[in-house]
């Protein structure tokens, strides 16, 4: 039972609950549909030649660390909620930065901040986010209490700079990966550890928050002469920021798979987290 229930993603201690007796009640029919919809979906992935190779595997919640085609590294991490959901796409990491600020979004300002700030004047300030008139350096801090925000709630745009210092209350953690895409998605630490612990991991606004992300920046080090992973420890007890542009990128793929053998050659399950295999096999061909 215990294998059963790793090989799709449930808490594994042998009794069954709720979400394992769903799992053994999925008709053999379902899992051959499963099966077939994601040998489709595989096929559209990229044939990677490269040393190194990141998967990002958004229903199983997990990072996939390659290298001459070996499992060398595995985490668990947090990927999008389902009104935030994580994009699907390839890139590369090209740089690493150490204590990041944040840049908060408009429309994490305006869902999300605005309506702290319309209750709580010092909202921003508890949280370490400082606003600014613009996004210069040398922009001008606003007092929370100084505007009627109620004004910018709905507008289109929104003439103030919201950031977040470094720090280890940051949403971004201490450490961000970078791999430049129109989504403005990346990995990246986090100080709400606590949620790895769950199951299902779909909380964040689109961004995949890393478990071990130390561990992958010790990693990245050892083929990255940029990457002195021992001064890295040094300067991430502070809060000054630096880049660490990689002499060797790695591609990654962020993955949607719910059917896939792992690195043992064990058939896994995921849930459908995000729904997507339900709306492809509505209006798929018949097999």
């Amino acid at each position: 039972m215990i294998h059963f229930q790793k090989r799709h993603g449930l808490v594994a201690k042998g009794v069954i609950g709720k979400e394992t007796r769903k799992a053994l009640n999925i008709p053999v029919e379902v899992r051959i549909k499963e099966i077939r919809l994601n040998l489709d979906r595989i096929k559209w992935l990229h044939q990677r030649h490269a040393k190194r190779h990141i998967i990002i595997n958004i229903p199983a919640f997990r990072l996939f660390f390659e290298e001459d085609g070996a499992l060398r590294q595995t985490m668990r991490v947090i990927t999008g909620r389902t009104k935030n959901p994580t994009p699907i796409f390839s890139n590369t990491v090209q740089t690493i930065v150490l204590n990041p600020s944040w840049n908060v979004p408009k429309s994490i300002i305006q869902k999300e901040m605005i309506p702290k700030l319309l209750r709580n004047p010092n909202a921003m300030a508890k949280q370490g986010i400082e606003i600014r008139e613009d996004w210069g350096k040398d922009a001008l801090k606003v007092d929370g209490g100084s505007v009627d925000w109620s004004q910018y709630r709905y507008s289109k745009t929104m003439p103030f700079h919201f950031a977040q210092v470094p720090g280890y209350k940051n949403a971004l953690g201490k450490v961000k990966f970078l791999f430049p895409n129109q989504f403005s998605v990346y990995m990246h630490d986090t100080p709400t550890k606590h949620l790895f612990s769950r199951n299902t991991r779909a909380f964040s606004h689109g961004c995949i928050r890393l478990q071990k992300p130390r561990e992958l920046l010790k990693t990245f080090s050892t083929f990255n002469d940029s990457v002195n992973f021992e001064k890295s420890q040094k300067r991430l007890k502070g809060r000054k920021k630096a880049y660490l542009k990689l002499d060797n990128q790695v591609p990654v793929d962020v993955v949607y798979l719910t059917a896939y053998v792992d690195y043992d050659g064990v058939l896994n399950f995921r849930n459908d987290v995000y729904g997507y295999d339900k709306m492809q096999l509505q209006s798929y061909r018949n097999w």
